[in-house]
C-alpha cells in the first residue's frame, strides 16, 4: 500500500527533518501549485528553520486564500507574528484555535505568541485550555510551569513539576525548571538538589544546566564551583556567541569572589582579539566601573574614538559623571541617533547601555 505524500511531509515536519521537508514540497509543488496545504507546510518549514520568514508569509497567504479552514488560519496567524504583526497574528491564532479547540498545537503556538508579546497570563491560559485536551502531554505541563515562573507563582510551579517527576523520575529538563521555580522561591537548596538532578539525569547536559548550577552556587556564596560549572557551560556550548555568555558571566563571578583584577586580564584578552565586539567593549568598561578605575575607562573612550553622545552615555552610566550638567548631558545625548545610525559597532554598544541602565533602574524599584 503506497503512502500518502502528504502524511509523510507532516511526518518529517514531526521529526524536525525541515531541509528534507522542504525538498520534498518544492517538488510536489511544481506539479501542484494549487494546493494549499502544501504551501501551508512549506511556509511552517521556513519558519522551524529560521531561513526566511517572508517567504514563509508569502506562502501561508497563498495558502489563506485558498482555503479559510483552522489549519490555514492556524499557519498565516504564526507567520504573521514571526513578521511582526503580533496581534493579526493572535487572531487568526485565537480564531484557529476556537474552531478546532481540540487541535493543542494551534494552542501550543498561540501561547507562545501571546509570550512573544510579554503576556504570559494569556500564554498560561491558552496552556490550560490544551491541558483540558491532553491533560497527560508532558510538553504541557513543562510550558504550564515555565509561565507560572514568570508569573511569580513558582509554587504553583513546584506542584507541576513535582507531577512530572513522580512519573518521570529521570526527566533532566523538568529538574531543570523545578530549579528555577525553587531559586525564585529562595530555597537553594532545594534549587540545588534540582539542578544536580537535572545534570545527573542528562547524557549530555545542556550548557544552560551549567549556568544554572553556577547561579545557584553565587547565590550560596559558593563562587569558587560557580567558576567550575561556568568553565564547563563554555566547554559545552555549541556556538562562538554562547561561549561569550558564560566568559562574561565568569568575570563577573570572578568579580564577586574579589578577583575583579583576573576578570579584567581575560576580559582585555578577549578584547584585544575582537576589538570589534561592542559587547566585549562594554563588558571591560563595566568591570573597570566596578574597580573604580576611571581613568582606564577614559582611555578605552579615547582610544575608541567615540561620538561625544556615546561617550557621555557611557560616563553616566559608570558614574564617571556623579553629578552631571542634565543640560549638557541632554544636548549631547541629543544627537546620539545620527551619530551611531552609520556605525555597528556604536548603535549595537548603545543598545547594550540602554538596556543595562534600564535594567539597574528595575533592580533600584
Amino acid at each position: 500500500m503506497q503512502s500518502d505524500p502528504i502524511e509523510e511531509l507532516f511526518g518529517l515536519m514531526d521529526d524536525e527533518k525541515y531541509d528534507d521537508v522542504l525538498d520534498k514540497v518544492e517538488r510536489m509543488i511544481s506539479t501542484d501549485n494549487q494546493n494549499p496545504v502544501l504551501h501551508a507546510v512549506k511556509a511552517m518549514a521556513l519558519m522551524e528553520t529560521g531561513v526566511d520568514s517572508e517567504a514563509a508569509l508569502k506562502e501561508a497567504d497563498f495558502a489563506y486564500k485558498k482555503s479559510q479552514d483552522p489549519f490555514f488560519k492556524y499557519v498565516r496567524g504564526w507567520a504573521l507574528a514571526e513578521n511582526g504583526d503580533i496581534k493579526q497574528g493572535l487572531t487568526l491564532l485565537n480564531q484557529a484555535s476556537d474552531q478546532d479547540p481540540d487541535n493543542i498545537q494551534y494552542l501550543i503556538k498561540l501561547a507562545e505568541v501571546y509570550e512573544d508579546d510579554g503576556k504570559s497570563q494569556d500564554a498560561l491560559k491558552a496552556i490550560i485550555r490544551a491541558q483540558r485536551v491532553e491533560p497527560d502531554d508532558v510538553r504541557l505541563s513543562l510550558m504550564k510551569a515555565g509561565y507560572l515562573n514568570t508569573l511569580e507563582r513558582a509554587r504553583e510551579a513546584v506542584t507541576e513539576l513535582k507531577r512530572i517527576n513522580s512519573k518521570y523520575p529521570e526527566f533532566d529538563y523538568a529538574y531543570f525548571i523545578l530549579s528555577e521555580s525553587y531559586l525564585l522561591l529562595d530555597d537553594l537548596k532545594n534549587a540545588q538538589i534540582a539542578i544536580d538532578s537535572a545534570i545527573k539525569h542528562s547524557k549530555q547536559p545542556d550548557p544552560e544546566y551549567y549556568e544554572r548550577s553556577a547561579q545557584v552556587r553565587i547565590a550560596e556564596g559558593d563562587i569558587e564551583n560557580a567558576i567550575s560549572f561556568l568553565d564547563r557551560a563554555m566547554g559545552a556550548a555549541s556556538s562562538d556567541d554562547e561561549k561569550v555568555i558564560y566568559l562574561l558571566e565568569k568575570v563577573k563571578a570572578l568579580s564577586f569572589a574579589g578577583k575583579a583584577d583576573e576578570g579584567e586580564k581575560i576580559l582585555r584578552d578577549e578584547y584585544g582579539r575582537n576589538s570589534e565586539n561592542a559587547l566585549y567593549y562594554y563588558s571591560l568598561i563595566d568591570n573597570l566601573s566596578d574597580q573604580g578605575k576611571k581613568d582606564e575607562i577614559e582611555q578605552l573612550i579615547h582610544d575608541k574614538n567615540l561620538p561625544e553622545s556615546l561617550s557621555t552615555l557611557i560616563r553616566v552610566y559608570t558614574g564617571i559623571y556623579e553629578k552631571p550638567d542634565e543640560d549638557a548631558v541632554e544636548s549631547a545625548l541629543s544627537s546620539l541617533h545620527d551619530d551611531i545610525n552609520q556605525n555597528d559597532f556604536n548603535l549595537t554598544l548603545s543598545q547594550i547601555l540602554f538596556d543595562a541602565m534600564l535594567a539597574s533602574a528595575g533592580k533600584d524599584e
